[in-house]
């Protein structure tokens, strides 16, 4: 059964414009005042609302089409985090050659502590380098997984550069629009994300 759409929703034209990633931490409280923490996710999971003010009839009716097809909250598509600028040149694998699939990812560290961010749906456009050298191996838009021909030789760096989308799903069985004007709607669409399609 198909669980995803792979394509991405329309670009939200508005201003306004609001997205976050939460965590899920448990918080004990001992009885001598102190506390525990625990994470009880390993990554976080991101909600968005776009707004979408004035925009033309056909506009809105890639919206509803959208929705409709996903059938309100049941299918995932692909959907553009507008405050995530470009990725450049970050690192996503190192060779060892023997491996030749590898996964997009995104990494900061602080402190010792880093956190990974897999890259499960990259946009077209993305490049990859192979020890700054550039690379044309196959990019899965739907996984983000990297297939080279031939294995990246021992210790040799992998980067990649471009623009990715998250999977969402629509965060309601609902899609209310008004019509304020003949040629204009107006209203606004709420999405959390969701695991990517199985590979």
């Amino acid at each position: 059964m198909q669980t995803h759409i792979n394509q991405s929703m329309a670009a939200c034209p508005a201003f306004g414009f609001d997205g976050s990633g939460r965590w899920n931490t448990r918080i004990v409280e001992t009885n001598n005042g102190k506390e525990k923490r625990v994470g009880l996710w390993l990554k976080p999971r991101h909600t968005f609302t776009a707004p979408y003010r004035n925009i033309s009839v056909d506009a809105w009716r890639g919206i509803r089409d959208m929705f409709n097809v996903a059938r309100g909250r049941l299918l995932a598509f692909r959907f553009l985090d507008h405050r995530e600028p470009p990725t450049v040149d970050a690192q996503f694998g190192i060779g060892d050659g023997v491996q030749t699939v590898f996964q997009l990812s995104t990494a900061v560290t602080i402190d010792g502590l880093t956190f990974t961010r897999v890259v499960s749906a990259p946009r077209a456009g993305v490049s990859v380098s192979v020890d700054g050298v550039p690379s044309s191996p196959t990019i899965s838009d739907s996984t983000g997984a990297v297939t080279f021909a031939v294995a990246p030789a021992i210790g040799a760096v992998l980067r990649w550069s471009g623009t990715y989308d998250l999977w969402v799903r629509f965060d309601s069985d609902d899609l209310p629009f008004s019509l304020d004007n003949v040629n204009a709607h107006n209203g606004s669409v709420s999405v959390v994300e969701v695991e990517p399609p199985s590979a």
